[in-house]
């Protein structure tokens, strides 16, 4: 609840405050490409129609994924599996 939801930030966060679990949710891009996001679709997170296995890793790179969480999140994007772990 301190950050937006499947972003590096929120599992920043959750390492910082020595979290037992982290959960997250992954899917598959148009580029074969394994990425941390809930949703099919970025509206809910980017206000943007985009489908995840429709956009490539260009498309996703970016779409701000945090603002509509809080302004200090602008620099979310939705990040690889690799990435966050």
């Amino acid at each position: 609840g301190e950050a937006p939801e499947n972003t590096l930030a929120a599992v920043s966060l959750a390492i910082e405050h020595d979290a037992d679990m982290i959960e997250i949710d992954v899917q598959e891009n148009a580029d074969g490409e394994v990425v941390v996001i809930h949703d099919k679709d970025l509206m809910r997170v980017g206000n943007t129609p985009f489908n995840i296995w429709q956009a490539s890793n260009q498309d996703l790179s970016g779409i701000d994924v945090g603002s509509l969480f809080g302004s200090d999140f602008g620099d979310q994007r939705v990040p690889t599996l690799g990435r966050v772990l």
